[in-house]
């Protein structure tokens, strides 16, 4: 927690992706946003004190016991088709914390 109160200017470029998940966990990507179940995939591009970092988030809807397996079935979609830099747990942060961590240095 900072010490003291301070602004920060944080520069955003968001990228949306829509997923549909089908009755048999299949997905598809897709631009209607109004699906019964399905999954948005956001990629935000963050520029912090000329320091360039990205944010990765998944969200979930449709009915309440689909939700998880909507979320997991998109996820897998998502991450077995990507091949650049690897993910790791380490370098995974929340929001505060990052921003915590941008500041100090």
């Amino acid at each position: 927690m900072l010490g003291k109160s301070s602004w920060v200017s944080v520069q955003k470029v968001r990228y949306l992706q829509h997923y549909e998940v089908f009755t048999d966990f299949s997905v598809q990507p897709t631009n209607d946003k109004c699906i019964d179940n399905g999954c948005s995939l956001e990629v935000t591009q963050l520029l912090i004190q000329n320091e360039l970092w990205w944010s990765l988030a998944l969200e979930a809807n449709g009915e309440d016991d689909r939700l998880m397996a909507n979320l997991q079935a998109t996820a897998r979609t998502v991450f077995n088709t990507y091949q650049e830099v690897k993910l790791l747990a380490t370098d995974s942060y929340a929001y505060p914390h990052w921003l915590g961590l941008c500041i100090a240095n």
